[in-house]
């Protein structure tokens, strides 16, 4: 019988790939790193999530005169069943939006949902690639082939330790009745709700003067 829990090296090896990132790329800032259930979406499934300044610890402060409140990222369970590549890219992504956090970047709207242009710019710079999703904006998330030779042991590492996943929940969906009206959203400002007919007729031909980004319509998808 074991006598540890079956996530232990699960997050022995997210910690040890999260400090390697932290050691090529020091403005990241460090980081709880939490494993559990996803959070709760429609039509789609969350990888991971970042939430600034969510955990305190006044005994954490060391010599690199951290702060004793900490940021985390957390990973969804059963997005660990997709491989230690992937997890990767996950872990990467979140360590964006914590980077983007610490310069005082704007890097998502609608409730963090949208991923603009300029989370693209810091993500890219860590080593991923992102396509852009029609609700949520640059948030596919894949790393790229120098990304992957530059973590090679700790994606083996990772393949060792992703032994244990968590299973979906299989619930009845509701019902839901199609939409008439949507927000409308560029990423730099407050979303407008608008007739979903007429933005399907002029979505294309509409910028935001202010950013010059296409606006487009929100959902509650999520993604990564």
């Amino acid at each position: 019988m074991s006598n540890t829990t079956a996530t232990l090296p699960i997050l022995e090896a997210l910690n040890t790939t999260y400090q390697r990132i932290r050691l090529l790329h020091p403005e990241v800032p460090n980081a709880v790193i939490v494993v559990g259930a996803p959070g709760k979406v429609r039509g789609g499934q969350v990888h991971g999530h970042f939430l600034a300044n969510s955990w305190v610890n006044p005994d954490f402060q060391d010599a690199e005169n951290e702060s004793d409140v900490l940021h985390e990222i957390s990973l969804s369970g059963e997005s660990l069943e997709r491989g230690a590549e992937h997890v990767l890219g996950t872990l990467i992504h979140e360590a964006a939006h914590a980077l983007a956090h610490e310069r005082g970047i704007k890097d998502t709207s609608n409730g963090a949902r949208y991923h603009n242009k300029k989370f693209k710019a810091v993500a890219e710079e860590l080593g991923i690639l992102l396509e852009q999703a029609p609700t949520i904006g640059w948030s596919v998330t894949r790393i790229s082939t120098p990304t992957y030779i530059t973590y090679y042991e700790e994606i083996l590492n990772l393949g060792w330790a992703l032994a244990t996943y968590r299973l979906p929940e299989f619930s009845v969906k509701p019902k839901v009745r199609k939409r008439t009206k949507a927000p409308m959203d560029c990423g730099c400002g407050d979303p407008v709700t608008v007739s979903i007919q007429w933005a399907e007729r002029h979505m294309a031909s509409l910028r935001c003067d202010d950013c010059l980004e296409p606006f487009h319509l929100l959902d509650d998808d999520d993604e990564v």
